[in-house]
């Protein structure tokens, strides 16, 4: 069943289809559940967001679940980690509140893994700075993830 699992995440993948949960899905079916908290500011009403990883499953045990759990995205921004053999996307999910940053081997477009947030909104730009994988979103948050453990992200306004 993994290569059955590897296969479906390529071919969705090639498709503009992700995973529509909060979290990372990995090439081989792993999947890490992120969890999302937005904490407010009361005196400057600027919002502070926190991402953490909260469990690990797979595609498989979702797909137990729910049949249909894919979104169309829309890549909005890319870049090339020569370095690493990487090339990265960012972009946009069907409703306008959700974004996703992935990485993916160069040399042969697979997905290595995809992070996706139903309330992140819309990631514009991706790039590389001191060996981050750096995606800032519509509203302007910055999310610096590491890209061997992408689940250890970090937002900052």
């Amino acid at each position: 069943m993994s290569g059955d699992v590897r296969s479906e995440i390529q071919r969705r993948w090639q498709s503009s289809e992700v995973l529509q949960i909060d979290g990372i899905l990995f090439g081989a079916g792993e999947l890490i559940l992120m969890d999302y908290t937005v904490v407010m500011d009361s005196g400057t009403k600027q919002e502070d967001v926190f991402v953490s990883p909260i469990a690990r499953s797979s595609l498989q045990s979702v797909l137990e679940f729910n049949d249909d759990p894919w979104v169309s995205v829309t890549s909005l921004g890319s870049c090339e980690w020569p370095e690493r053999g990487e090339r990265l996307f960012c972009g946009e999910g069907s409703m306008g509140n959700e974004g996703f940053v992935a990485s993916c081997a160069t040399s042969s477009g697979q997905l290595r893994w995809v992070a996706f947030f139903t309330r992140s909104n819309p990631f514009l730009s991706v790039r590389v700075v001191d060996g981050f994988i750096v995606a800032t979103s519509s509203h302007w948050k910055t999310w610096s993830f590491p890209p061997e453990h992408p689940e250890r992200v970090r937002v900052e306004r």
